[in-house]
């Protein structure tokens, strides 16, 4: 009789003999010196797929390509033999000219190009594609796909749709290494940007969130800086891109000193969305508010905000978000949140939520879990991010990973209400004393609970 332990190790052996002999694509990149076209070769490891499709709309008018049917969204690859190639072209000036940057767009004399407007790929999402870049000397390539030993990048499995970008140009990709990553930092149009600086600040962030559970969230990231020229602000406008291994674009007024780059909030708050997947429509309260809670918990824990500080912006936040309170539930405004630009509705009542969490999780483990412990498993189990999750089953999955209800009660406690999140407890229990729109730190039963929230190297 076979014995059970037997029967699974053969099905492992078997799956990861099928894994292994899973086919390979090979694409090679190449583009002139002037960042004028764009050469693909894309070889086929066995049979080839039916046809290369482009996820982009606009893709099939910049590319230029032999064999292409009638419906020119589809690349039949029919007659090409086992093992073949198919070489095509793409006009990335004329990309470029359009000046938009969910396309491509030239920033200064950089250029940056979205994936899904010129890189065609298999129809079915789960094959693999390893790409490499072959560049004239002198210009330099910054992609948002995990790196392999050999110097290519592993495509990876996330829908060919979501937003991702490459950059090419005469700009020098430096490494940044925090603890359990490397970010890789492209700096376009450089000149007059401060490189040097530009790199101190991303460090100080990456760090900074490093430090909420012991490891950056995502091993392996793209993060470009974009001058954009005047403003208010040294970051007045950044994002995450999901397209790739994870990427953040920050739009930067050069000119600014470094210590408002290392003031600024922007970077700690965009680096703590790669702790989360990417969330589905109506998710916004909890990735918003997680990255706001952080923002001010993780720039204390590094030393650049006192913990009075960081509660006083926190107290500030959630006063702006329950002003901008209305008639609509928070799931409503989160599925809205452009369309009505509910910012602060929304990212002030996640953070509170996310407060509201925090404090529940150390109270009933006696500090040995806390939001900072429940994402690091989160991370540790659920990665990579190539599928949107929605606002419950990450909850629900927490809630699993916590062995607590915590997360899906709140969920049903808040989501369905108007009302922005009632704190009056937790600052009761915390020792959070507002007069006059200032906060006064006192004793209060879980006073060592509030001082391990913004303690550097708190509970992981």
């Amino acid at each position: 009789m076979i014995s059970t332990r037997a029967i699974l190790l053969f099905a492992a052996l078997l799956g990861a003999a099928s894994a292994q002999s899973a086919p390979v694509h090979q694409y090679t990149v190449s583009i002139d010196l002037e960042l004028q076209t764009l050469k693909v070769r894309a070889c086929f490891d066995g049979a080839p797929p039916r046809a290369l499709v482009a996820s982009s709309e606009h893709a099939p008018f910049f590319a230029k390509m032999a064999g292409a049917e009638e419906d020119t969204k589809r690349l039949s690859l029919n007659g090409v033999p086992d093992d073949g190639c198919i070489d095509y072209r793409v006009d990335v000036a004329g990309i470029a000219i359009l000046g938009q940057l969910t396309l491509g767009s030239w920033i200064g004399k950089d250029l940056i190009l979205a994936p899904d407007v010129w890189l065609w790929r298999p129809a079915d999402i789960d094959a693999d594609i390893e790409l490499r870049f072959d560049l004239p000397k002198g210009i330099a390539v910054s992609a948002p796909w995990r790196p392999l030993p050999d110097g290519g990048y592993d495509v990876g499995h996330t829908p060919a749709h979501w937003p991702a970008s490459v950059a090419f140009g005469r700009f020098e990709e430096r490494q940044i290494e925090v603890p359990g990553a490397v970010l890789r930092l492209a700096v376009l149009d450089a000149v007059p940007t401060n490189v040097d600086a530009m790199q101190t600040w991303v460090a100080d962030a990456a760090r900074a969130v490093a430090g909420l559970y012991g490891r950056f969230p995502v091993d392996a990231t793209q993060v470009l800086v974009i001058p954009q020229g005047a403003s208010d602000e040294p970051v007045p406008y950044a994002h995450v891109q999901r397209g790739g291994a994870g990427a953040i674009r920050f739009f930067i007024d050069q000119q600014r000193p470094l210590r408002e780059f290392l003031a600024d909030w922007t970077a700690t708050h965009e680096f703590t969305h790669l702790t989360l997947p990417l969330a589905r429509r109506g998710g916004a309260w909890l990735a918003e508010g997680i990255a706001s809670y952080y923002q001010e918990v993780l720039r204390a824990r590094n030393g650049r905000l006192s913990a009075l500080e960081a509660w006083q912006r926190l107290h500030e936040g959630f006063e702006r978000g329950r002003r901008a309170s209305g008639n609509a539930t928070l799931l409503e405004a989160s599925a809205n949140i452009y369309r009505d630009e509910a910012y602060m509705r929304v990212y002030w009542s996640g953070a509170a939520i996310a407060l509201q969490a925090d404090l529940q999780l150390r109270k009933q483990s006696d500090d040995k879990q806390s939001l900072d412990s429940a994402l690091e498993k989160l991370g540790r189990c659920c990665q990579p991010w190539d599928r949107a999750w929605s606002a419950l089953e990450l909850l629900a999955r927490l809630d699993e990973l916590t062995d607590t209800t915590v997360f899906t009660e709140l969920y049903s406690e808040h989501v369905n209400s108007s009302e922005f999140p009632d704190l009056t407890a937790a600052y009761a229990e915390l020792g959070l004393d507002v007069r006059a729109g200032e906060v006064e730190l006192r004793f209060a039963p879980y006073a060592d609970l509030r001082e391990a929230i913004m303690r550097r190297g708190a509970v992981q």
